[in-house]
């Protein structure tokens, strides 16, 4: 078959016009980095989940155990969980909410992410910024809701990590009616999120409990899952360690038992001596 000359020509000109477009379109600007990934849920949420008071085993028929050990354990640290509970509902939910959906890039090289979540007051729209700089990554969460109580694109928290996702910080206001600093986060995991650890930090301006803390760690020791809990105005430090193997742990609280020894529990988290 033949081609006439006006008709290999236009061939021609539209194979051109095809590879052109198709060149543009996967060349990348070498200006514009692409989205960032979100860093991991652990890097703001800690898991409280093995001092549910729900977890312990129950008591055979005919059989009493104590469970001071464990059972202390688990008071500090929902002491803790309901504090933060109660304080980072909407936080979480805003932060959890960003998985599953996808960014925009905006004018000003940021990408966007935009969604709405439910949590404890309402809806909330969430508009999480995310970009990449020579020094890391960096994000900020602002939230507006709408309705009596609403208010505009608050900045309810923001945060960095390192350029390979191994550690950051996060930084938080309580909230739209007290806009004031509440809670930092440092983290750090290693690169295969194998072990890592989480702090919150009481930043709260003027309250005597700015500098306490809770700490949260997973390592490869026996005890590989870790608890610190540092009250700013008693000076006091709960220490806590357990296997998620096992489940046996043990807790050290000189405040409370009035000692600096470990007190620990076996696997039905009844009181046991320490090996």
């Amino acid at each position: 078959m033949q081609f006439s000359p006006a008709k290999l020509f236009l061939a021609v000109l539209v194979l051109a016009i095809l590879m052109l477009a198709g060149c543009q379109q996967n060349s990348a600007d070498p200006n514009q980095d692409p989205a960032p990934d979100l860093p991991p849920e652990s890097s703001f949420v800690m898991d409280f989940s093995f001092f549910d008071t729900t977890t312990a085993l129950p008591v055979p028929p005919g059989k009493i155990l104590t469970k001071q050990n464990w059972g202390r354990s688990a008071l500090v640290v929902g002491i803790w969980n309901v504090i933060l509970t109660v304080n980072m509902a909407v936080p979480v939910a805003s932060f959890v909410g960003a998985f599953g959906n996808d960014p925009q890039l905006q004018d000003d090289g940021t990408w966007l992410w935009t969604y709405q979540v439910n949590s404890i007051g309402g809806t909330y729209t969430a508009n999480l910024s995310g970009w990449t700089a020579s020094d890391g990554v960096h994000w900020e969460m602002r939230l507006s809701k709408s309705g009596p109580n609403g208010f505009s694109n608050f900045l309810w928290y923001e945060g960095e990590h390192n350029l390979v996702g191994t550690q950051g910080q996060w930084r938080l206001n309580r909230s739209p009616q007290e806009p004031n600093p509440y809670l930092q986060i440092d983290w750090h995991r290693s690169s295969d999120g194998a072990t890592g650890d989480i702090r919150y930090l009481n930043v709260v301006p003027g309250s005597a409990e700015n500098g306490s803390y809770i700490y949260g760690e997973r390592n490869g020791d026996f005890y590989n899952q870790v608890y610190n809990l540092y009250g700013a105005a008693t000076g006091n430090l709960t220490e806590i360690q357990w296997s998620s193997t096992t489940l046996e742990g043990r807790t050290r609280d000189a405040a409370y038992f009035g000692d600096g020894d470990w007190h620990c529990w076996d696997g039905t988290f009844e009181d046991a001596i320490c090996p």
